[in-house]
């Protein structure tokens, strides 16, 4: 036996955004398409000519038009007119890539155009405005741009809302994405601003680290840290492998384990409150198969 290995999986926040910059959200709703939209939107106020640039590092698959990217709105109605370039789940392994959406009127129809190539996150996403001229690119470095289409004309007048956008596809499965490297150009003002387009959206965990503590039958413990200090907030199923060495070099005696302990937050510097649900599977002890 040389490891310790735990499955565990969060929900993510609404909205947080950690000390790098990189920002989580969760959504629910039925899409953003169609004559009205139903999603979570994070946005600051833009005057005039900008443009807002992310790498999208993630999107829960719940769907695969479950969608991720950055948008310009003129308003929170959720019959707005909005030009929106985002990202879907799958890829290659399937999916629908990057699409480039957009609905011209208030309360009009939406339309798009789709990339060529199948890609999927993480993936750069970007949304310009020119006057009313608004065009999408994508960008699998944040360097080359691809334009998909071309700039499409929608009347919007000043202010407009810019910022990032998700939406499971789905009215009843929540979705969730991490979006990182966000930058926005142009006259914009504020701080960020939360708004439930739509449907009501999920509150989601607060976002925290996890720590596993072992114990043995003489008394002795060792609490590890897990590396990742958003951990309650990631979707997927994660694999957190722990080497052995880590307690019997704190002199834990791992042939005499008395118990196992899980916890959320920092066991050297524990803090009252947090909410949410985070789930634990297959506490595995021993050597890797392959």
């Amino acid at each position: 036996a040389d490891s310790l290995v735990v499955y565990f999986r969060g929900v993510a926040p609404a909205f947080a955004e950690t000390a790098s910059g990189n920002i989580f959200m969760n959504a629910i709703g039925a899409d953003i398409w169609g004559n009205a939209d139903q999603f979570r939107y994070v946005y600051k106020t833009l005057n005039g000519n900008g443009s807002m640039v992310a790498r999208v590092e993630s999107v829960y698959n719940s769907n695969t038009w479950a969608k991720a990217g950055v948008m310009i709105r003129q308003s929170i109605d959720p019959a707005s007119t909005h030009a929106f370039m985002p990202i879907t789940p799958g890829g290659t392994s399937g999916g629908n890539g990057a699409s480039f959406q957009r609905r011209l009127a208030t309360s009009g129809a939406s339309s798009n155009n789709d990339s060529t190539m199948l890609v999927a996150a993480p993936y750069w996403v970007k949304i310009e405005r020119v006057g009313d001229a608004f065009s999408g690119s994508i960008s699998p470095d944040g360097i080359t741009w691809t334009q998909l289409g071309s700039a499409q004309t929608i009347a919007m007048t000043n202010p407009v809302l810019i910022g990032l956008a998700l939406t499971s596809h789905d009215a009843t499965v929540a979705t969730s994405a991490e979006f990182s490297n966000v930058s926005i150009t142009g006259n914009v003002t504020g701080n960020w601003q939360i708004a439930e387009i739509g449907a009501e959206q999920p509150a989601g965990n607060s976002m925290e680290g996890l720590y596993l503590s072992v114990k043995d039958s003489s008394g002795k413990t060792k609490a590890v840290q897990n590396p990742d200090a958003a951990a309650t907030a990631r979707t997927g199923w994660q694999q957190w492998t722990i080497p052995l060495s880590e307690f019997t070099s704190a002199g834990v005696k791992m042939n005499a384990v008395k118990s196992v302990t899980l916890g959320v937050g920092t066991k050297a510097a524990p803090t009252a409150g947090g909410t949410g649900i985070v789930y634990i599977d297959d506490l595995g002890y021993g050597r890797s198969a392959q």
